[in-house]
């Protein structure tokens, strides 16, 4: 068994990720890609090259992690990392969220998993690489429910980077 490329995210829900991606759509670059809309996700901790036994552990670590539902707002306006190559969108302030990622990292640590030890930022990545030519759309005012935890493997699909769900 090897490993697999793990983070742990949440998923949004179709209504959250069609507000993106109409805004996406209204995009103008000369340089980069955007994400596909199936990809969308809030990462809350990025784990790497992780054994694929430790996938059960980690999966209920995810469980355990996030005491009650609450629920996250996209806010209207796009962000920029990297020089602006990564845009993104972004969520409204939110308590519950942090503490959840808190949470999350310290129960990793315990557990001798890598991860959560940088700042956060939440976001939903929309493209990478870019370069934009026009100022990026406002995102329609949609929110949606953290009702669980995602453990997510990174991997290449028949050439398409995919964020599957396995836990």
């Amino acid at each position: 068994m090897g490993d697999l490329r793990l983070f742990f995210g949440l998923q949004l829900n179709d209504r959250a990720r069609q507000a993106i991606a109409c805004a996406a759509e209204d995009l103008r670059f000369d340089k980069g890609r955007l994400h596909e809309a199936d990809n969308y996700h809030l990462t809350l901790v990025f784990l790497g090259a992780t054994p694929q036994e430790a996938v059960p552990l980690l999966s209920r670590l995810g469980r355990l992690a996030l005491r009650e539902p609450f629920r996250l707002k996209l806010a209207p306006e796009m962000g920029a990392f990297r020089n602006g190559s990564i845009i993104w969108a972004g969520v409204e302030p939110c308590a519950a969220l942090f503490a959840l990622r808190s949470r999350l990292s310290a129960m990793l640590r315990e557990n001798g998993f890598p991860g959560g030890d940088e700042p956060f930022t939440p976001h939903i990545t929309v493209g990478r690489g870019m370069r934009l030519t026009a100022p990026p759309p406002l995102i329609a005012l949609e929110s949606f429910e953290a009702a669980r935890v995602t453990l997510f493997e990174s991997a290449r699909v028949d050439g398409r980077l995919t964020y599957r769900p396995i836990g």
